[in-house]
């Protein structure tokens, strides 16, 4: 593994590429680096898109005035930021964590930006607008919905995703209010939300029939059923086991059966019952991996 300092010492801006593919394994490793990359208040305000379709590499290349080189690219990653007061900031500590870990699997790249690079919106896609920025979203596997937590939002916006080109507008916006008998517990909501916001997370259960959101606020865990065209609550799930409590819970995980979900804050509910059935230490980022006599052999995903 490559010191820290010889990395940063030895790292070379690269704009001449082989031919050759990056492994997936490392891709992941170098998109990874980015999203565990610090950020103010812990926004994470950007998005990372990584491009590999040859034709589409040739028109960034075209359209990003300082790096006309990504033509030749087998990969590259674009960067789409939330319009907030940290997010390009945050964003370049992202990318030069990229960078540092890439260099570390012995693999050359560079920074492009900024000029040109508003109409690469046109050309990757762009789905909204959305009536804030977004936090944490999910897409369905046929990749024809997407479910969005928005800034200032206990609920979520649905958007409809179109191809050819990729794109898609929003077409449903779902406010939830908490049971009147957490209301009369709370009746003023903290300013300083967890977050900065009122929820900060939203799963899809792998059956692809419900959608579940986290209130950061009230301490909820709400379930949809989405196998309508209109997205159609069926359950709110409190997440104190005594209302003095005020759990704050932001990502939500689930089983790789879909029998379990885990919001964060160490509370297991069942997706059947839609009941709490096991309270566990958990980090706030969780993830399931099955093993068979010492190997693991089923990895589910945040």
């Amino acid at each position: 593994m490559m010191d820290v300092f010889d990395g940063i010492r030895t790292l070379l801006a690269v704009r001449r590429y082989l031919d050759r593919p990056v492994p997936e394994g490392i891709i992941r490793k170098i998109v990874e680096a980015g999203r565990l990359t610090g950020s103010a208040m812990n926004l994470q305000p950007w998005h990372f898109i990584v491009v590999q379709e040859a034709a589409t590499l040739r028109r960034l290349g075209a359209l990003a005035r300082s790096g006309p080189y990504i033509a030749q690219a087998p990969l590259a990653i674009a960067v789409a930021v939330e319009r907030t007061g940290y997010a390009v900031s945050d964003a370049s500590r992202a990318i030069h964590s990229m960078l540092l870990v890439a260099w570390s699997e012995g693999i050359g790249s560079n920074w492009v930006g900024f000029g040109g690079l508003e109409k690469t919106n046109a050309l990757l896609g762009k789905i909204g607008p959305f009536s804030k920025g977004i936090r944490p979203f999910a897409v369905t596997d046929d990749e024809k919905f997407l479910y969005a937590s928005v800034d200032g939002l206990l609920g979520f916006e649905v958007a409809e995703v179109s191809r050819n080109p990729w794109g898609g507008k929003v077409v449903h916006r779902i406010e939830v209010r908490p049971p009147a008998e957490r209301l009369a517990e709370i009746p003023e909501p903290p300013k300083a939300k967890p977050h900065s916001t009122w929820s900060h997370g939203i799963n899809i259960r792998p059956d692809q029939k419900e959608v579940w959101m986290v209130d950061g606020v009230y301490g909820y865990v709400y379930a949809f059923d989405i196998t309508g065209r209109t997205p159609k609550q069926i359950a709110s799930v409190p997440l104190f086991a005594d209302p003095k409590q005020r759990p704050h819970p932001g990502w939500i995980t689930f089983g790789i059966d879909g029998r379990y979900v885990y919001p964060d804050g160490g509370v297991v509910i069942d997706t059947r019952t839609k009941q709490v059935v096991a309270r566990i230490p958990t980090s706030e980022k969780l993830i399931e991996v099955d093993f068979e006599r010492g190997k693991a052999v089923r990895v589910g995903h945040r």
